[in-house]
């Protein structure tokens, strides 16, 4: 619902729900009326709002300032944090390791009760330091990337019209309300859009009866990135708590990434081509009719029928291409997952509403038939072995279809 449309709201319980709203509501209801329409001059009412968002607060990262200290920290992983140095000078870091957990073989074969704890500077180990720190301190890059800013750096832009027209005369009255709303993410590739649109018209039939119907269309769109949790260490957060500093996994000037040698992903590549994209459309509509069958000074005797439909279509597409990092060790590198999903709920309340005023108290009864449905259906495709740049399930080496179908009715009287 846009909140601009919202009139008021409004929680009724006990009696006086069940009276309205049927056997449903006995618990309560929590009551959302929109604007209306009232007599008198058309009126007009447009607004705009823009702004920005950004990242509020950081957590902060460790930085690693010397090439021991990186090592002190990921052993043979602080190689990926050197600039320049050949290949057999990388390997080194790898001989220097396994020749360190040779002396603590050795040391634990000679001394099986002790506990062999590595001194706090590794450089003072001896035959197994040599110049090892001093060569390769001069090959550290003393890199300091700051990833959160890399990842959640983006400035998102928000937008927002509202436009809303209030009209009518004594018999007839409309509102009718509309919006747009765009709002950019502050990661790379995620934001949400939304556009709907309200009109709500009340007609007086004759002195007795009167209707009212109520319609509202709504599509939105929402990129949203891979921000939540997972089993696969994909989630940019969870990702980038496990990338230290040091290293360089920013994109390359051919549009490639690095790997990222402490994460099965890397971060920064993920929120580049990956998509988590879903649209909804949704349409709501209701109609009560009021018609007051008998009036006395002292008695009223009024039928009410409210109906109701709610439609609301959802698809999703989920693709992660062959090339990223997380996909590249598969035997079937690539997915890409399609899901549409239509939902249907309807109702209809038939009421009688008897109230009475005798010797100071007020007697109500009232008297009803409710009547409502619900029909889900869910087709989930899920394709593995993508091609590059191609979305089509269809084109994948294989595929896997599930459907989900739910139907209920309710019927009551009260």
């Amino acid at each position: 619902i846009n909140p601009n449309d919202i009139e008021s709201i409004e929680v009724l319980k006990g009696a006086s729900a069940a009276a309205i709203y049927g056997a449903k509501a006995s618990n309560g209801v929590v009551i959302i009326k929109t604007k209306r329409g009232r007599g008198g001059k058309t009126k007009f009412n447009f607004s705009t709002r823009t702004g920005t968002s950004t990242l509020l607060r950081k957590m902060g990262h460790r930085t690693f300032e010397t090439f021991e200290e990186a090592y002190g920290q990921f052993g043979t992983g602080a190689q990926y944090g050197m600039s320049g140095g050949t290949d057999e000078m990388k390997a080194d870091v790898d001989l220097y390791d396994s020749n360190y957990a040779a002396a603590e073989s050795d040391f634990l074969t000679q001394y099986p009760d002790s506990t062999f704890t590595p001194p706090s500077n590794l450089a003072s180990i001896g035959a197994y330091n040599s110049s090892f720190f001093s060569t390769y301190e001069s090959y550290w890059a003393d890199r300091d990337i700051d990833y959160e800013q890399e990842l959640y750096g983006q400035t998102g832009q928000l937008t927002e019209h509202t436009l809303s027209v209030i009209g009518g005369d004594e018999s007839t009255q409309f509102y009718l309300g509309g919006q747009y709303m765009d709002e950019g993410g502050i990661i790379k590739n995620t934001g949400y859009k939304k556009l709907s649109g309200r009109l709500n018209i009340d007609h007086r039939l004759s002195e007795k009866a009167k209707i009212s119907v109520s319609t509202n269309l709504i599509r939105s769109e929402a990129d949203r990135g891979v921000t939540g949790n997972d089993n696969t260490n994909m989630t940019y957060g969870f990702s980038i708590g496990f990338t230290p500093s040091f290293i360089d996994i920013r994109q390359n000037d051919d549009g490639s990434f690095p790997i990222n040698h402490f994460n099965p992903s890397n971060p920064l590549e993920t929120a580049e081509y990956f998509v988590n994209n879903e649209v909804t459309h949704r349409a709501l509509g209701s109609m009560t009719f009021d018609y007051n069958l008998y009036r006395a000074s002292n008695m009223n005797l009024g039928f009410l029928a409210v109906a109701g439909a709610d439609f609301y279509n959802q698809e999703n597409e989920v693709f992660i291409p062959p090339f990223l990092q997380i996909e590249s060790s598969k035997d079937e590198a690539g997915q890409s997952v399609m899901t549409t999903t239509d939902n249907l709920n309807t109702n209809l309340s038939l009421n009688l509403v008897h109230k009475m005023k005798m010797s100071g108290m007020n007697f109500n009864t009232t008297a009803g038939l409710q009547y409502e449905t619900y029909d889900w259906n869910s087709v989930f495709v899920h394709a593995l072995g993508m091609i590059p740049t191609q979305t089509n399930v269809d084109k994948a080496s294989s595929q896997s279809v599930y459907q989900d179908r739910k139907k209920r009715q309710d019927r009551g009287q009260f």
